[in-house]
C-alpha cells in the first residue's frame, strides 16, 4: 500500500473478496492464504463451501470448516443448491422488527463463505440462482470469495451473476492482466511480478500490495 503497511480482507466491513490475475500471478496462493485466515475464526464462527474444479485446495483445508466441497460440475450444482435451502432460512420474515434487523440476530449459525476458484471453469446457469440472495448477503451471513483468470474477463463482467458481485464493490485484487481486457472493477490492468497487484475496497484503488503466502503462519 501507499504507507508500505500490512493490508488485508476483513470481511466485517467488506463483506466479499475477488482476484483477477492471468494464469500463475497468484490467484490460487492467495486463497490458500484467505482460508488460512477464515479458519482460524473457528468452526463455529465461520464454515466454508468450496468450489474447486481444478482441486488445487483437495486435501489442504481443514475438515471441521467445510460444509462441502466440489470439485466437478454435478457435484456443485448439488452444493450450492443444498447451500442455498440453508440460506434461504435465514431470510427475515414479515414478522422481524427494524432492532432484529440491525442486531442481525434472528438466526443462528456459522457465517458462510462460498470459495469459488478459477470461477471460469464454473458454468454461469449453475450460479444464477445465487442471484436472488446476493443483495441479503449481509444480513443471512453470505460472503462470496472468487478467483478468476484475467483472460475473457472483459465479457464475464457483463454476465449476471459477476455483475451482481461487482456491484456490491467486494475488495479486489487486480493482478498482471492484459490490458486490453479493459478496466475491471473501476481499475485498468497492468503488468506486475507474481503475487503482486491493485488492491481496492470499495472502489477505492490502495495502491500496490504483495501477497504473503500464509498458510499455517500467525
Amino acid at each position: 500500500g501507499p504507507r508500505l503497511a500490512p493490508l488485508a480482507w476483513d470481511p466485517s466491513t467488506s463483506d466479499h473478496f475477488v482476484c483477477v490475475a492471468a494464469r500463475g500471478m497468484g490467484k490460487t496462493t492467495t486463497l490458500r492464504s484467505i482460508i488460512a485466515g477464515i479458519t482460524k475464526l473457528g468452526s463455529q464462527r465461520a464454515r466454508m463451501v468450496v468450489v474447486d474444479h481444478r482441486r488445487a485446495h483437495l486435501g489442504r483445508i481443514d475438515q471441521e470448516m467445510l460444509a462441502a466441497y466440489a470439485h466437478s460440475a454435478p457435484q456443485t450444482e448439488t452444493t450450492l443448491a443444498d447451500t442455498m435451502t440453508t440460506l434461504r432460512q435465514r431470510l427475515p420474515s414479515a414478522a422481524i422488527t427494524p432492532e432484529q434487523l440491525a442486531r442481525r440476530d434472528w438466526w443462528e449459525g456459522p457465517e458462510i463463505f462460498l470459495v469459488i476458484d478459477d470461477y471460469d471453469l464454473v458454468a454461469d446457469n449453475v450460479l444464477h440462482p445465487l442471484i436472488e440472495l446476493i443483495p441479503h448477503a449481509r444480513d443471512i451471513g453470505l460472503h462470496m470469495v472468487i478467483a478468476r483468470k484475467s483472460g475473457g474477463i472483459g465479457r464475464a463482467l457483463f454476465g449476471q451473476f459477476f455483475s451482481a458481485v461487482r456491484d456490491l464493490q467486494p475488495a479486489f485484487l487486480l493482478f498482471d492482466a492484459d490490458r486490453d481486457e479493459g478496466t475491471i472493477f473501476g481499475l485498468k490492468p497492468s503488468h506486475q511480478p507474481p503475487g503482486r497487484g491493485q488492491w481496492s475496497i470499495r472502489g477505492e484503488n490502495l495502491g500496490i500490495a504483495q501477497v504473503v503466502y500464509g498458510e499455517g503462519e500467525e
